[in-house]
């Protein structure tokens, strides 16, 4: 019965995401990840390590690249790697209820609030790494339970494996250290173990780092020229106290808009406060809820609701957990209302709606900045309409959003000539230059985010409107 559910809950998590996959808008932080994910597949040797030199971890990269090779898109790729780990999530709420004997209720919770998700089901069906940094998470913290409790080489192996993604996804990725610590901790003090096991588990953890080290040392420089820019010490000191005041404020808001519905497990936790027994899976649910967000509050420079991904099993755990513990018929009447207060935005997101009421700062990006690629539609079909069969050069501005959607939605169009003028060898970005006619063939400039240096030179042809905030311009070049 249990496995037929998983099954079930798993195909309908992919169906849901499956639904409008190719329509919801690139984004300007998938569009990069694509685009370099494209070039390890033209050259495997040579960019192996692209995203590196780009000061990214490379996991994502090459996952991406594998499923390019087999479906011969890496859009389609870079989503799907995405939908089909984060649904192996539902397989860890199984595993982990049965690592803590936990009631079938629990399952079956968890289960459903996952699928709905409305968090999980806008950052799972884009290609971005913040999904794989909550599933590798949750992966390692398991193997690193599961290697306490059963040692084999298969747990040993899996805590190593999920390690190293992890780590070589994202550096939030060891924010699920102080987690792991805290059940070594609690496990040491409830279960006599063989401390030969603590070690094993310790050089495991070690020997990670020590090879993901070795990995990336040769581009240490550009990753930490990435990841330290994000960091809040690069502010002064005056700015550093507001920018950690408004991440707080930030965080609640998008709590609110993402987790709010969760707020009404405080109503069963009050009436049956002295029935619920507490139990370990509590205490770690906290330090993990702890662990994901003191940091991002704290440190973030740069900070987005998806970051807020890594709040989400922490939250279902505990709320699962707890609505398993009540009577069952209360259970499911609060199980029902939490789903039906945010099954609407879960919807809306499947849709792709620019009227989904997401958090504000997610409408932002994908539909309305610069970093929309909403109308990549509409200016390819342009720039082929203005060609007519002719040769012509049109020069890109260098935001990834434009560099990749138009790179893919043109390559068959061998009369459209694409080139860049600010991203140059391996799409290294560099400073705008001048665009100027290099011989008869009519030129165009597409204008995003970056402008060339001779604009005032250039004829408007027509503006493509992302939203009342912003507009893309095409110029011809006289």
């Amino acid at each position: 019965m249990k496995n037929k559910f998983i099954f079930f809950i798993i195909s309908l998590f992919i169906a849901l995401h499956l639904i409008d996959l190719k329509n919801f808008p690139l984004f300007e932080d998938e569009a990069m990840f694509l685009l370099l994910a494209d070039e390890i597949v033209k050259d495997p040797i040579n960019n192996f390590f692209i995203f590196s030199e780009n000061g990214l971890m490379p996991m994502f990269g090459w996952l991406v690249a594998v499923f390019t090779f087999l479906i011969k898109d890496s859009f389609l790729a870079g989503r799907v790697v995405n939908i089909l780990l984060a649904s192996s999530l539902i397989i860890w709420v199984a595993k982990f209820a049965r690592l803590y004997n936990l009631p079938d209720n629990f399952l079956y919770f968890a289960s459903i609030f996952l699928l709905f998700s409305p968090v999980l089901l806008l950052n799972s069906g884009v290609a971005l790494l913040d999904t794989l940094v909550l599933v590798f998470t949750a992966w390692y913290l398991y193997f690193t339970i599961n290697s306490l409790n059963n040692p084999t080489k298969f747990n040993f192996t899996g805590l190593f494996v999920s390690l190293l993604f992890a780590f070589l996804t994202k550096a939030t990725a060891f924010f699920g250290i102080p987690v792991a610590v805290a059940i070594l901790m609690i496990n040491a003090k409830t279960i006599k173990v063989n401390k030969a096991i603590y070690l094993k588990i310790a050089c495991i953890y070690l020997l990670t780092i020590l090879i993901m080290a070795i990995t990336l040392w040769p581009h240490f420089q550009p990753i930490l020229d990435d990841s330290g820019s994000s960091f809040i010490t690069n502010l002064q000191l005056s700015e550093i106290t507001h920018k950690i005041y408004n991440n707080l404020w930030l965080t609640l808001h998008w709590f609110w808009t993402y987790y709010g519905h969760f707020i009404l497990i405080l109503v069963p936790i009050i009436l049956f406060f002295k029935k619920l027994k507490f139990t370990t899976i509590y205490f770690i649910a906290l330090i993990w809820l702890l662990a994901a967000a003191l940091p991002m509050i704290i440190f973030n420079r740069f900070y987005f609701p998806r970051h807020t991904l890594l709040l989400l099993f922490p939250i279902v755990i505990l709320v699962s957990g707890i609505l398993s513990e009540i009577p069952k018929k209360i259970a499911l009447i609060f199980f029902g209302i939490m789903l039906l207060l945010r099954l609407e935005l879960s919807l809306e997101i499947t849709q792709s709606t620019n009227q989904t009421e997401m958090a504000l700062e997610d409408k932002f990006v994908y539909f309305e900045n610069y970093t929309s690629g909403s109308t990549l539609f509409e200016i390819a079909s342009f720039i082929k309409d203005i060609s007519n069969s002719q040769l012509i050069i049109v020069y890109l501005d260098g935001s990834y959003v434009m560099e990749y959607g138009l790179r893919r939605m043109l390559e068959n169009n061998n009369n459209i000539i694409l080139r860049s003028f600010r991203l140059g060898d391996k799409f290294l970005p560099h400073a705008p230059v001048a665009v100027q006619k290099t011989d008869d063939k009519p030129t165009f400039v597409l204008v995003n985010k970056w402008i060339p240096k001779n604009i005032d030179e250039l004829k408007l042809i027509q503006s493509f409107d992302v939203s009342f905030r912003h507009s893309q311009r095409l110029y011809a070049v006289p």
